[in-house]
């Protein structure tokens, strides 16, 4: 019987992999397709886990190119796809094809404006190392910390875990402005935040109430997260 440690290590690199494939496309197609057949290849061996994640913190290291973008932007794409009127959907498929890097710096237009879409929690959308993936297993929230370094010394005793309650401790948010606020919902990932100072909060996150309510979000906030 695995033990709790093993279980949610094993959640929390399939997790972390749901999170990173659209980035990692982003360096290359061929990197993304061979993380993919070990992830699955490696089931539950937390050896074979350990292997991969270190494989995926080297491919992380690995320079993005101009088709990688574009194919990324492309999957990126899919997610909104039904969402837009037809005329928009050739706008951004013509944006995409012609110039893809502009395209890139403006897709994140599209997830402020329909932020209710499965990518949303991807690294897609941010700037800072994968590191973190929040697992939910046995009722209870966890968050999973990658050491690189680490992980490849100690193997999953080198991913440090903590349950919600601890990291929500971490919040002094009654007493920070939203800006403040923002920043460490997103260094938590509870959130996404954009250099344009907009944000969204992750919606798991959004559907604990009393959690929002120790988070001092806003009341504009809790109106996106729990209606008027």
């Amino acid at each position: 019987m695995p033990s709790q440690a093993s279980v949610i290590f094993s959640i929390a690199c399939r997790l972390l992999w749901r999170d990173v494939w659209l980035p990692l496309l982003e360096r290359s197609h061929d990197l993304r397709d061979a993380l993919e057949r070990d992830l699955i290849a490696s089931g539950e061996d937390e050896q074979a886990l350990t292997d991969w994640l270190v494989n995926l913190f080297d491919a992380e290291q690995a320079p993005v190119s101009l088709g990688g973008v574009r194919e990324a932007l492309y999957h990126a794409f899919d997610s909104f796809r039904s969402m837009l009127s037809a005329e928009d959907r050739h706008a951004w498929q013509t944006r995409i094809l012609q110039d893809p890097v502009a395209a890139r710096s403006k897709v994140e237009t599209l997830l402020l404006d329909f932020p209710d879409v499965p990518i949303v929690t991807s690294y897609y959308w941010r700037s800072d190392p994968w590191r973190i993936a929040w697992v939910l297993h046995e009722g209870t929230w966890w968050q999973c910390r990658f050491d690189p370094a680490a992980i490849q010394a100690r193997g999953p005793e080198g991913m440090v875990v903590r349950p919600f309650t601890e990291v929500l401790a971490s919040f002094t948010a009654v007493h920070q402005d939203a800006a403040v606020r923002a920043e460490q919902l997103h260094a938590e990932r509870l959130a996404v935040r954009f250099y344009s100072g907009e944000h969204i909060v992750y919606p798991w996150f959004t559907q604990r109430s009393a959690a929002i309510a120790d988070a001092g979000l806003s009341d504009d906030e809790r109106k996106r997260i729990d209606g008027p």
